[in-house]
């Protein structure tokens, strides 16, 4: 940190030590009809040194004599003017109808004016993707683009989960295709996300450098994502990269941010009762308090003085350790550090009169939250873009190339397997300890002989003996060749390839006490520990080659076309070497056994996709469009004689203030009507249609076998019957929108209301025994996804000094399965033996919630009609065995995102919220503490006897009677609140998904250029305060973020977290360098 502050003022001193300056140009601003324009934004191109002109359209701008100015406003054409040593540059508007003149780029690279879109899509530029200084992308976005939910499992590195438009595919992909310039590339989750040793590498999308991106448009609608054809069910992610221009001076930023970052939520626990299992309810004595436990189900706390850690004591005659019986405050806070991200870029860019380039490289490193070097994430990226015109323009030649390296190491979550894993460890003990006393693991006191429970293992011993890591090699990029055939008619190949070679590394030591130890005499369990190794190795190639004509026809019609042939192949393999049984601990190897044999298991799997497709864009008086688009696919994970599929869409809109100018007003600046349908798909997994074999396992009260075994292979047939008539899922769906601009496009409305139907899901459906199969992929089923999404832009101050822009996005998506097969009508899609489950329901949303019914007096006519029934001796309610009903949906009600940003001369505030309301998830964070008496519900009544309310109990006449039956505080008060053992306590552990988030501030001022005029190789510097989820609140639970999973980022995501990472506050500053 010192060495970064030291350079930061270096810098900063050699910017402001100078004191001459180049040269100064000024003007006028002035309209078509020669009004002056107030707020204009006059910059130097390629730099963020600029100015706005005042009340009469006049600036002043110091510059030197080769900059090249650009002036915009908003509702007009952006000017650029090169200033070639002129002193006075007046410059004229154009009226840009919205600002809708402007180039997006839509479904295979291919360029469209936005005005001409008939279909709903956002585009984010760079300024607003990297001011959070993230170190990925779709952080972003998140609450910025109406329709799409964005959420991060926990710290940097790990995924983000991107779902446009709602869950459609019940087993298959439901996230979104990923294109870079042109060229689709892979978004593999890395990891296992599991129950148990769940770890999270991250997706492949977040590779991205922000720092790297000009602008990222998301294509919701089937009608704009139809030429992707089967790859395009979820929705659309078109990532275009920074490129160099011709004739730009060379240009050098360097970019760097500097972030500490803490636990953004930490449980809160109960602070009246300690360490024990046994409530002595008389409160008179300590009989029951046992130091071996890690609940807090003993007495109050009372501030006495009391031993623990007794087996240093009894075992090795240490000295006997005393502690305070009381609430150690902040103990599981105080557990985690504070942990720190750096993010440098530095990128050159510049051309010559028929090239440009650009080229960069980023470094990103974290050390998260987890005390010492136990979770880093680093990254290193280089990048180079480039792209040649040759002979004036009739071929061009672009091409870009990115290498990235990750190297991660991480703590496991979920469930301990072969070894404890950190999140659960620490969940599990006693408000009276103090963790921070636990910390020398070596310690006499906190060892494996010793350590104050038999139960666990010393958090700090599991944090670094415990863990894995990740290693990736990546590259992916493009080359585009494009020739004009005639004019208006050019050819066009693309040659686009994404190569990843990673490592993956899981490590559980040995946990090992003494004969005659502590441990062992309280009945500790040792843990025999694991290895295992994971090499995988992916690739895609993709290619196009592709015909576009532009025409216009007299004054009224105009025709864009495109015409083409693609190809995708993409393969992955991964080798797996595992051992259970090691014989020392620290050695993370396969020579490590004691006695077990390694053994391994490989897979290779290869898919190609083959496609035909066509684009006709046709306008009208530049105020009507229609535009068809059509795709056929022939994919090699189907049947081979039933492989074709065909895709197509078809979209218009409508300028009304163009077609009829009458409307214009002073209040009405633009209005177009749009709507569109298209038929897309979602293609299946390779093999689904070929059978296969496994190797055997068996089980049995020896413990298991697995094969190959003395010399037998084991080999046996999958239960998985081949599917001969397999199709893809696919989506049809339909959106109609408007685009509204009033009071000279002070006020922009986007709306759209779009419903989505998918067929043909892809299920592994279950068969009847004599099949001689179990399951069959079988062509089922149908979700629906109906919709509003609304954005709503205000620039409510726009003077000289002064501008606030708002925007304000809303999404509400219903989902519903419409049906699922023959006649199922629930399936499950994640759930818990016992626990609550969660399902995919005819009638009901994808993600519905169901638990066994707590049973309840049904006779009507009875007094106790309605009243819950508790059992007899225990006094806990009774939970039917076999009846389930509906607790609740996964899925959001609505949600919302408010985004600011006000500017006051080089002064610039941004601050963005997201809110999102409903929804429900499991969390067993809250199981646990519930189970070890750590929760505050469990202090209800003060632990004294109690009965439940508004129950009856059936007594030994066969009648029911009220309640009176206590829970008692002995032996009994801490099973009614663990759910092995009342199961109605399952209820309890699902949270509610609502909250507010502060989800990005960005302080930001530009430094006057006089203060650096002097200084020729100088253009600009940006100093920022950056904040990323400062501030969020729930409504009705304290314990976890609920955007927190370990089960990836698709559907099986919404079950929730099953002792998750926490998710991270993150603060610090930034500064942007332009020489």
């Amino acid at each position: 940190m010192r060495k970064f502050v030291l350079f930061f003022m270096a810098v900063f001193g050699c910017c402001v030590c100078a004191l001459a300056q180049n040269g100064k140009v000024s003007g006028t601003v002035t309209s078509a009809d020669g009004k002056p324009i107030a707020g204009a934004t006059v910059v130097i191109e390629g730099s963020h040194v600029g100015t706005s002109t005042n009340a009469d359209g006049k600036y002043t701008l110091n510059v030197r004599p080769g900059d090249v100015l650009q002036v915009s406003f908003i509702g007009m054409q952006t000017q650029r003017i090169p200033v070639n040593g002129k002193t006075t540059v007046d410059v004229t508007m154009q009226d840009d109808a919205i600002g809708l003149d402007n180039v997006v780029i839509t479904a295979l690279g291919i360029t469209r004016q936005e005005r001409t879109l008939g279909y709903a899509s956002t585009t984010i530029k760079a300024d607003e993707i990297a001011k959070g200084h993230a170190a990925d992308a779709m952080t972003g976005l998140i609450g910025k683009v109406a329709g799409m939910q964005i959420s991060s499992s926990g710290g940097t590195g790990t995924s983000q989960k991107v779902i446009v438009r709602g869950y459609s595919s019940l087993a298959g992909s439901n996230q979104p295709l990923y294109v870079i310039d042109g060229v689709p590339v892979s978004n593999s989750t890395m990891g296992t996300q599991d129950l148990n040793n769940s770890i999270d590498f991250g997706n492949q999308a977040a590779d991205v450098n922000p720092e790297d991106i000009e602008s990222i448009t998301v294509l919701k609608g089937a009608s704009a994502t139809a030429l992707y054809g089967s790859r395009a069910g979820n929705g659309v992610i078109i990532i275009t990269t920074k490129r160099g221009r011709q004739n730009e001076d060379v240009t050098v930023t360097y970019d760097g941010s500097f972030m500490a970052s803490t636990a953004l939520r930490i449980p809160q626990l109960q602070n009246k009762f300690g360490q024990g299992w046994y409530y002595d309810y008389d409160g008179g004595h300590f009989g029951n308090f046992s130091p071996t436990e890690n609940g807090s189900w003993g007495n109050i706390l009372d501030g006495r003085e009391n031993y623990w850690r007794p087996g240093a004591t009894w075992n090795n005659g240490a000295e006997m350790s005393y502690k305070p019986f009381s609430y150690a405050k902040n103990s599981l806070k105080n557990f985690y550090d504070t942990g720190f991200e750096t993010n440098n870029t530095i990128t050159v860019q510049g051309g010559t009169a028929n090239s440009g380039f650009v080229a960069s490289y980023g470094n990103t490193y974290s050390n998260g939250i987890l005390p010492g070097n136990d979770d880093y994430f680093k990254r290193n990226t280089f990048s180079f873009r480039g792209n040649t015109k040759i002979k004036g323009g009739l071929a061009w030649l672009n091409y870009g190339v990115t290498y990235v390296r990750k190297d991660v190491r991480n703590a496991m979550t979920g469930q301990g397997q072969n070894g404890s894993t950190i999140y659960q460890d620490i969940l599990q003990y006693p408000v009276d300890i103090d963790y921070g006393d636990l910390k020398d693991y070596n310690s006499i006191y906190n060892n494996a002989d010793n350590y104050y429970s038999p139960y666990a293992q010393n958090p700090w011993w599991t944090l670094d003996h415990n863990y894995s890591t990740f290693q990736d090699d990546r590259v992916y990029g493009n080359i585009e060749v494009g020739f004009q055939l005639y004019k208006g008619l050019s050819l066009i190949g693309r040659l686009g390839g994404d190569f990843s070679n990673s490592l993956e590394k899981y490590y559980n030591d040995i946990w090992v006490f003494s004969p005659g130890s502590y441990t062992e005499t309280e009945g500790g369990s040792a843990e025999q520990g694991s290895y295992e190794e994971i090499s995988r190795k992916s690739n895609q190639i993709d290619a196009n080659v592709l015909l576009n004509a532009d025409y216009r026809f007299g004054r009224d019609w105009s025709l864009h076309a495109a015409a083409g042939w693609n190809l995708n192949q993409r393969t992955a393999s991964y080798l797996d070497g595992s051992l259970t049984g090691l014989a020392v601990e620290n050695w993370p190897s396969f020579g490590n056994t004691s006695g077990a044999t390694p053994t391994s298991a490989s897979l290779y799997q290869r898919r190609r996709l083959i496609g035909l497709y066509g684009q006709a864009d046709l306008g009208w008086r530049d105020g009507i469009y229609l535009t068809l688009s059509a795709r056929n696919d022939w994919s090699s994970t189907l049947p081979i004689d039933s492989n074709s599929f065909f895709y197509w869409g078809v979209n218009a809109s409508v300028v009304l203030t163009d077609l009829f100018p009458s409307m214009r007003s002073d209040v009405l600046s633009f209005l177009k009507l749009r709507g569109g349908y298209g038929k897309t798909g979602n293609d299946a997994s390779p093999y689904y249609t070929s059978g296969y074999y496994v190797l055997g396992s068996a089980t049995g009260g020896f413990g298991d076998l697995t094969f190959p075994l003395n010399g037998y292979s084991g080999l046996l047939r999958s239960t998985r019957m081949p599917a001969s008539d397999l199709k893809p899922e696919i989506s049809t769906e339909w959106e109609i929108g408007a685009d509204v601009r009033l009071f000279q496009n002070r006020i922009n409305l986007d709306v759209a209301y779009y419903n989505k139907e998918t067929k043909n899901q892809i299920i592994s459906a279950t068969l009847a025994p004599e099949a001689g199969y179990t399951t069959r992929v079988r062509n089922v089923g149908k979700i629906q996804n109906r919709g509003v999404e609304l954005t709503l832009g205000l620039v409510p101050v726009r003077t000289k000094d002064w501008e606030w822009n708002f925007t304000y996005t809303f999404s509400k998506n219903n989902n519903e399965v419409k049906e699922l097969w023959d006649d199922v009508t629930e399936t499950t899609i994640y759930g818990l033996t016992s626990g609550p489950q969660l399902k995919a329901i005819v009638g009901e949303s994808l993600g519905t919630w169901t638990f066994y019914k707590t049973e309840t007096v049904q006779d009507e006519s009875s007094p106790h009609y309605g009243k819950t029934i508790v059992n007899a001796t225990s006094g806990y309610p009774v939970v039917s065995t076999t009846e389930t009903e509906i607790i609740g949906h996964a899925d959001p009600k609505f949600t919302m995102g408010f985004n600011n940003t006000v500017r006051w001369r080089d002064l610039s505030l941004g601050f963005s919220f997201d809110w999102r309301y409903g929804g429900k998830m499991y969390s067993a964070t809250k199981s646990v503490i519930y189970f070890n008496g750590n929760a505050e519900e469990t202090m209800y009544n003060m632990r004294d006897p109690f009965v439940v309310p508004n129950a009856v109990y059936m007594g030994s006449d066969g009648e029911y009677h009220e309640n009176n039956i206590p829970v008692t505080a002995y032996y009994n008060m801490n099973y009614y609140w663990y759910s092995n053992t009342n199961s109605e306590r399952y209820r309890d552990v699902l949270l509610d998904k609502t909250y507010l988030k502060l989800r990005e501030v960005n302080l930001t001022y530009r430094l006057p250029r006089k203060w650096f005029a002097g200084v020729k190789w100088l253009s600009g510097i940006d100093i920022s305060f950056v904040g990323r989820n400062l501030l969020m609140w729930t409504p009705s639970q304290g314990l976890v973020d609920p955007d927190m999973t370990n089960y990836g980022n698709d559907l099986t995501s919404q079950f929730g977290e099953y002792y998750s990472a926490p998710t991270t506050r993150t603060f610090g500053g930034s500064i942007k360098i332009v020489f």
